[in-house]
């Protein structure tokens, strides 16, 4: 597959030397001394103390790179807009913009099936509808990342989570389809974990609610996850985070469990 990596900083670095590695023909859109090291020297990720390098074509213009089978959008999502002015040149007549984004996603709405409970106004995700001009529903294809990581130089991305890496993905309405089963065989033989998602968006807030509760404390305290768990002046405060975030969700969106 050409498959195209979107913002390739730490998490989409990793991503894109696991594909390479697995034979697809990937690009990378980055910036600044990153660019310049992989353009020079390829791009590597370190795993403890083992180190894997690739040759990827690198590029701060989608236009140099041409159609793709699969983009994957690896942007925070204030840096969205630079997608939705720029990823035309990537798109054939099939490709598929995966978007692995942390939070509630700007395409949460779309695709979404007249039994579905309404949900709040969300056009503060997309600002003047930029994205959903430039990525129609046919290719939105929803993500989630399990994957820590840290550039630690330009060109090298180091993967902190070894035992756990994953990218859960689904259409936007969920339905089963032939990209989605093509999507996670490329991913599952890169070692990119990619089981069955039954609810995309199931996993969103999955993911959301780790983020609310054992995120927020990792980043207060600088310690890891398992040490947040292990500290006993923590033990009641987690589920209390994860009561509230509970609480937060279910009075936005009903559809959370």
């Amino acid at each position: 597959m050409r498959i195209c990596v979107f913002g390739a900083g730490a998490v989409g670095s990793h991503f894109a030397v696991r594909l390479a590695l697995a034979g697809h023909d990937v690009s990378c859109v980055m910036r600044g001394a990153h660019l310049d090291a992989v353009k020079a020297n390829g791009l590597t990720l370190r795993v403890g103390d083992a180190e894997f390098r690739a040759k990827v074509r690198a590029s701060d213009d989608p236009a140099t790179l041409g159609p793709q089978d699969a983009v994957i959008c690896t942007l925070k999502a204030t840096g969205l807009p630079s997608l939705a002015t720029s990823v035309q040149p990537l798109l054939g007549d099939a490709t598929a913009v995966v978007f692995a984004q942390n939070g509630i996603p700007w395409w949460y709405d779309i695709g979404l099936s007249a039994r579905h409970p309404p949900v709040p106004d969300l056009a503060f995700l997309d600002p003047g509808g930029r994205l959903r001009a430039a990525i129609p529903k046919e290719r939105i294809v929803g993500g989630v990342v399990f994957s820590s990581n840290e550039i630690i130089a330009p060109g090298t991305a180091a993967n902190l989570s070894p035992e756990r890496n994953r990218l859960l993905i689904g259409e936007c309405d969920d339905r089963p389809s032939e990209r989605i089963a093509r999507l996670r065989a490329a991913l599952n033989a890169a070692a990119i974990e990619s089981p069955d998602v039954k609810e995309i968006r199931e996993t969103v807030w999955s993911k959301l609610l780790t983020n609310m509760s054992m995120s927020v404390l990792c980043l207060l305290t600088g310690q890891t996850a398992r040490a947040v768990r292990d500290d006993p002046a923590l033990a009641d405060v987690v589920p209390r985070l994860l009561d509230e975030a509970n609480s937060i969700a279910q009075s936005c969106f009903p559809e959370v469990k």
